[in-house]
This record gives C-alpha cells, sequence and structure tokens, in this order.
C-alpha cells in the first residue's frame, strides 16, 4: 500500500513540489540545484524555486524520474 503523501509548506508556490515521502537523499538538487534545496532540518528537501525556463523545466522532470521516493510532484495547474 503506498504511502499517503502531504504537500511540505516549504515548497515554493507553483505547480511543482514535494511531498512528505522525501527521504533527504539530494538526487533532485543533483538535477536541478537551482529548484531544490535541504531543508533546515536536514530530514526532507522541497522546491524553492518554480522553474522559470525550459532548462530548469526539462531538470525538474528529470529529478520527478530520478527520485527514489516518487516525492517531487506536479499538480498540473499553472500558476500565476
Amino acid at each position: 500500500m503506498e504511502q499517503e503523501s502531504i504537500r511540505l509548506v516549504d515548497n515554493a508556490p507553483g505547480r511543482y513540489y514535494i511531498d512528505s515521502r522525501c527521504n533527504n537523499c539530494g538526487i533532485c538538487s543533483l538535477f536541478g540545484n537551482s529548484n531544490f534545496v535541504e531543508s533546515h532540518s536536514q530530514t526532507y528537501h522541497y522546491v524553492m524555486q518554480q522553474p522559470v525556463d525550459a532548462f530548469e523545466e526539462i531538470a525538474i522532470r528529470k529529478a520527478m524520474v530520478a527520485c527514489p521516493m516518487k516525492s517531487i510532484r506536479d499538480d498540473g495547474r499553472h500558476w500565476n
């Protein structure tokens, strides 16, 4: 059974976010170091900045595929 996930409140507003399943492995930062950052508690990562261009969008998408916990999510909405 899949663990219930909750959008972390630290995430920047926008379509991409990291949920509560994050195990702080840091793989996301390897793909998008402009978009992901480790929490102050050093227990999870979160989206500190939504992508600003196509390059960052691709990096986030690659991080989503690489994430072992599948905790990087896309809510599908385009935020303004």
